[in-house]
């Protein structure tokens, strides 16, 4: 039996190894116990695009549902932020996602949330791992099936520009290294009926991730850097993580933007579309981020930890060094997606690429060396 350690948001671990049937099965009745203390009736389960990981959510589904909860179990994978947006969409009491994270391809694990769509607090995920059995119940429930992909995607412009997204036709690159976010940009510019033109890259799912580790990290970026060198301003691509949570940022002549700097440029395009609130970060006392804050008049906190960073509550952003951005209006949750047409935005109402508007900020976008 596989001792199950809890990490910030859930479990992980490696495939067929101590990631099983049983061990999946095992957690989801904790988490099931878990929900009923609480007075819990309904939660929802989403998967990413990992190896076997539909037939782990159809598992959990099965295990909470024979526990004595609704289910509602997602038709396709789906981005993680996407399920949080579906705990409160569908009232629910909280939520499982079937996800490995940034983790090489070998890993999955399962993360929960809470009834706000939020990553469980500490103290509660060590009340799941107290409630772990040695073993799993073998009968399984039965669920329902959800799919909100065109709910989400008017969630998204509710805090967008459609008319400025709308008039802009310049190019867009969409690099998803085959996970769970692939056709969810192209859906969402259908959907909004824009007339940029989205250059789709692996947007096939593939559970090895195409070889690469599923992070905006310029290890796993050749081909968008690549292709981005010979493009012009202010053209871009937004990277996404295997499930989502993560945003990554390609200019034009291939520099990849450092977390510290997409994170710089939404907090000023917030600033600038008339927003106001608390920003969190991750990154440290002071610095860039603590100036800027303070040139907007923005009240400004550092955060000790990433998790502490996304559980901040009531901030207009939050972001830390592996690309997670929480912009509260939304969800509290950080949004790969959001954040990414969050940028697009920027560049269609200004008209100015992400690099100039750096330099404006006075932030280099010059390569690094």
């Amino acid at each position: 039996m596989a001792e199950i350690r809890m990490d910030s948001e859930g479990w992980q671990a490696v495939i067929a190894e101590a990631f099983t049937f049983e061990n999946a099965a095992r957690l989801a009745r904790a988490y099931a116990a878990y929900l009923l203390e609480q007075g819990g009736r309904r939660v929802v389960v989403g998967y990413d695009t990992r190896f076997l990981s539909p037939r782990f959510a159809e598992r959990v589904a099965g295990v909470l549902s024979a526990e004595g909860l609704e289910v509602y179990l997602a038709k396709t994978s789906l981005p993680a932020p996407v399920l949080s947006f579906a705990v409160r969409h569908l009232e629910a009491d909280g939520g499982v996602m079937v996800t490995g994270g940034g983790r090489p391809a070998e890993y999955l694990g399962l993360a929960f949330r809470d009834r706000e769509g939020a990553s469980l607090a500490p103290e509660a995920l060590a009340v799941v791992g107290e409630r772990v059995q040695p073993t799993a119940l073998e009968r399984e429930g039965t669920y329902q099936t959800f799919d909100l992909r065109r709910p989400y995607y008017q969630a998204l412009l509710a805090h967008l520009d459609r008319e400025s997204l709308g008039a802009y036709e310049g190019v867009l690159y969409h690099e998803s290294l085959g996970g769970a976010t692939g056709g969810w940009v192209s859906g969402f510019v259908k959907e909004a009926g824009l007339r940029l033109e989205l250059r789709e890259l692996h947007a096939v799912p593939d559970v090895l991730f195409y070889g690469v580790v599923p992070v905006p990290e310029a290890k796993s970026l050749f081909t968008a850097t690549t292709l981005l060198r010979a493009e012009q301003d202010p053209t871009f691509a937004v990277v996404h993580d295997g499930d989502g949570s993560r945003l990554g940022v390609v200019l034009a002549g291939g520099r990849l933007l450092s977390a510290e700097e997409v994170f710089a440029l939404l907090l000023y395009h917030l600033h600038q579309k008339g927003l106001r609130g608390r920003v969190v970060s991750g990154f440290g006392e002071g610095g860039v981020l603590g100036r800027l804050a303070g040139r907007l008049g923005l009240e400004f906190e550092t955060a000790s930890s990433p998790t502490e960073v996304l559980r901040a509550r009531g901030a207009l952003l939050a972001g830390e060094p592996s690309g997670r951005f929480c912009f509260g209006p939304h969800l509290p949750q950080s949004d790969g997606l959001l954040a990414g047409l969050l940028l697009l935005e920027m560049v269609a109402q200004s008209g100015r690429s992400l690099g100039q508007q750096l330099e404006e900020m006075g932030l280099s976008a010059s390569p690094r060396g």
